[in-house]
């Protein structure tokens, strides 16, 4: 039967009192800390079982004794050991039961969290063209508990005194989402299960049945909208959503490095290369930015009302400063991320030195 903690712990303090060693000592030969040695001996832990054959080497004891917490004549070392062994396996079975249990809640809140979601939004864009009016950037959203219909812009040749939109149903009757008179354009939206507008169960049918008339000074007008459906939420889709995204917005060290080098050139021929540098402050878009450049060093100080970036360039060596902390150093001639995590930051100091390639009028 394997002792208790206090009194294995006692049983090392013992053996190590007897070998003459201090708790350091020990812990330098088992490669822990001391503060494990002395939770053992005051019996608040205890050692596991490839630690306790370590210190039956170390001390020069049975194993049986290093279980037992005590010296034995008597080794029994097969019931120990299998009682040792059940222990042991008691505590790996009952982690992998809680690991199971983890598992299948997480996968009832990925099944739950999927039944609940998927597909509940719906993007349609919605435009049309009559003899007298066009309509463009028109939006059908219907998401899990809302709706949004915008009807988008109209150009009209003639005024327009009155807009009736509607869609037809299954059986061909007409059914009024909405009238106004002396509007330029139509805005709803509709929550589900009221449908005050729009039959929210319904919106594909909706959709691709929606009509408008137009009423001018001198007549009417059929339009009959197109709609196409421009995102749901699918799987499929999100994930097309997100690789665009990232293949759209990325920015590669070679474009930053190409953005750098026409910046200096831009400099060195608009600008007079004088004693103590360039410098200049202008303010564009509710940001305040400040360039200085001498001897082919430039710094950047762009602020604004959230955050302050600052991009300082030292022979060859960038360094990205975002609200007084540095957050990368790159080498620019070995295009080598010094510290941090360039690749998180190329994108903002891209934009940063784009903004200065129309600063000619304002600095001169």
């Amino acid at each position: 039967m394997i002792a208790d903690q206090e009194k294995i712990g006692k049983f090392i303090k013992q053996l190590r009192e007897e070998a003459h060693l201090t708790q350091d000592q020990l812990a330098d030969k088992l490669y822990i800390r001391r503060q494990s040695v002395s939770k053992w001996e005051r019996g608040e832990n205890r050692p596991d079982f490839d630690t306790l054959v370590l210190l039956a080497d170390i001390f020069k004891v049975d194993i049986s004794e290093m279980i037992a917490g005590e010296r034995r004549k008597n080794k029994d070392y097969i019931s120990i050991l299998k009682k040792l062994y059940n222990s042991e396996t008691k505590l790996h079975k009952t982690i992998i039961k809680l690991i199971i249990i983890i598992v299948v809640i997480l996968i009832a809140l990925g099944v739950y969290f999927f039944a609940n979601n998927y597909n509940k939004i719906k993007v349609y864009t919605i435009s049309g063209t009559g003899e007298n009016t066009t309509i463009r950037n028109g939006i059908l959203v219907g998401a899990r508990d809302k709706l949004y219909f915008s009807l988008g812009d109209l150009e009209n040749k003639t005024n327009i005194t009155n807009l009736r939109l509607y869609y037809k149903d299954k059986d061909n009757n007409d059914v009024q989402i909405y009238t106004c008179d002396n509007c330029k354009s139509v805005y709803l939206f509709d929550y589900n299960q009221y449908d005050i507008y729009i039959d929210y169960k319904n919106i594909k049918n909706v959709a691709n049945n929606l009509y408008i008339d137009v009423t001018y000074d001198n007549g009417i007008e059929t339009i009959k909208l197109e709609s196409k459906e421009d995102f749901k939420s699918n799987f499929k889709n999100i994930f097309k959503y997100k690789v665009e995204s990232i293949n759209n917005d990325k920015v590669d060290e070679n474009s930053l490095i190409e953005e750098y080098e026409k910046l200096i050139a831009y400099i060195e021929e608009n600008f007079e290369n004088k004693d103590d540098g360039f410098m200049c402050n202008y303010e564009e878009k509710n940001e305040t930015i400040n360039v200085s450049f001498a001897n082919y060093n430039l710094s950047v100080i762009v602020k604004n009302a959230d955050q302050e970036e600052k991009i300082r360039i030292l022979q060859d060596k960038l360094f990205y400063v975002e609200n007084n902390q540095e957050l990368i150093n790159y080498n620019l001639k070995e295009r080598q991320c010094t510290s941090g995590q360039c690749e998180n930051f190329i994108n903002n100091i891209y934009n940063i030195l784009k903004k200065l390639c129309d600063f000619k009028e304002k600095c001169s």
